[in-house]
């Protein structure tokens, strides 16, 4: 019996681990909240890197990168909190959707039968596009590269319309009467 902890000294010991991956959590939590400056729930490594220094942790800038790239797991260079949990991406639950036969590789058959709206021109011009080996098939790096693709294109229309609908204000000391006035 000599040498093997107790019971006791067992659960404190997983008591003080889980505490200690507590408070690991919520200081991630915090540091994850200091970078996300707009409030739009995306984060980038240098946003990371910043908020480490401004709270003066040591940052090492090579594993904070290291670390980034492992749960930016769309591929779209920014982190969301639900990428830091482990939750699955949009990318994912889409790859997963159109990967049938699961072999990690979207083909031609299998983009058809989720997106039948689409010509096999069409989808073949999707796949000549974003698969880099360009052999009909699509991993999920390049599907992610297309679907970030669409969604920063997405983003910039709906950024050009919100600015039509919703023009800027007149900065201070600018004439109220300009282009913005309803006619």
């Amino acid at each position: 019996m000599a040498g093997r902890p107790g019971l006791a000294g067992t659960m404190m010991a997983k008591s003080s681990k889980k505490h200690k991956e507590n408070s690991e959590f919520k200081l991630l939590e915090e540091l994850f909240n200091i970078a996300d400056k707009n409030g739009d729930g995306r984060v980038t490594v240098e946003d990371l890197f910043e908020a480490a220094i401004s709270s003066g942790l040591e940052a090492d800038r090579k594993h904070i990168e290291g670390w980034f790239l492992n749960k930016d797991r769309d591929r779209d260079g920014e982190l969301t909190w639900d990428e830091v949990l482990g939750i699955k991406t949009t990318n994912e639950i889409a790859f997963d959707t159109f990967d049938l036969n699961k072999d990690g590789r979207i083909s031609k058959k299998e983009f058809l039968h989720i997106c039948r709206n689409m010509t096999d021109e069409q989808v073949d011009a999707v796949l000549q596009k974003f698969g880099k080996k360009k052999e009909g098939q699509m991993n999920y790096d390049e599907f992610c590269q297309m679907m970030n693709k669409r969604r920063k294109s997405s983003l910039d229309k709906l950024s050009s319309a919100e600015h039509e609908i919703c023009p800027a204000k007149p900065k201070i000391g600018e004439s109220s009467q300009s282009k913005y006035e309803v006619p």
